[in-house]
């Protein structure tokens, strides 16, 4: 244990980041986001097959493509507001440190990707290029929260002069900042790989 001032002893060195994780996260950000690009593909697929079954005219072409817009729309205004547009100005402030309260969150991230297959479905002029990017983000930054977050904590004890030693736990704010940045640009860029 080494004291970091007369009242903080750390319990637990914060140890560098192993190897086998930095190996370990391109590849989860990769296969995530081919994941995610397959759902959209095949989804829109499927339901642009559906509607060519049951288009008999154009006015039912009109309808079904309606209700996938108002699927879409209803999702991004009543469930995340967050979620409209394609993502990456959105992106692109994150990456420029600004915080944006609840953007990348999993409930951000299924309202986006199934409005991106509602869109897509719907025949409209649109494409499912930007919110893929957003959504290689957000899937990089979920990878980087599930596998380097321990990695940036450090346990530590206050010494109250013989009383009972509360315990807490640091985060290195300014080291996990710069990894959650990076990996939303590692998890980008994954996406515009799947694009383009």
């Amino acid at each position: 244990m080494k004291p970091v001032s007369a009242n903080v002893v750390y319990l637990a060195e914060r140890e560098p980041i192993p190897s086998l994780v930095q190996w370990v996260l391109p590849v989860v950000m990769a296969l995530g986001v081919a994941v995610t690009n397959l759902v959209i593909v095949f989804s829109s697929y499927y339901l642009i097959e559906f509607s060519s079954g049951i288009v008999g005219s154009a006015l039912s072409l009109a309808c079904f493509s309606a209700a996938m817009i108002v699927v879409a729309a209803s999702l991004v205004v009543f469930v995340s507001p967050v979620s409209a547009g394609g993502g990456l100005p959105e992106m692109k402030a994150y990456l420029n440190g600004t915080k944006i309260q609840g953007l990348f969150g999993p409930k951000d991230y299924v309202v986006r990707l199934i409005a991106t297959i509602a869109m897509v479905a719907s025949r409209t002029p649109v494409g499912r290029e930007g919110p893929t990017i957003c959504l290689g983000c957000m899937v990089g930054l979920g990878a980087v929260e599930v596998l380097f977050h321990p990695h940036v904590r450090s346990l530590i004890a206050f010494d109250l002069s013989g009383a009972a030693a509360p315990l807490a736990l640091q985060l290195n704010e300014e080291l996990w900042a710069r990894v959650k940045r990076m990996g939303c640009a590692a998890g980008g860029a994954a996406g515009v790989a799947v694009m383009f």
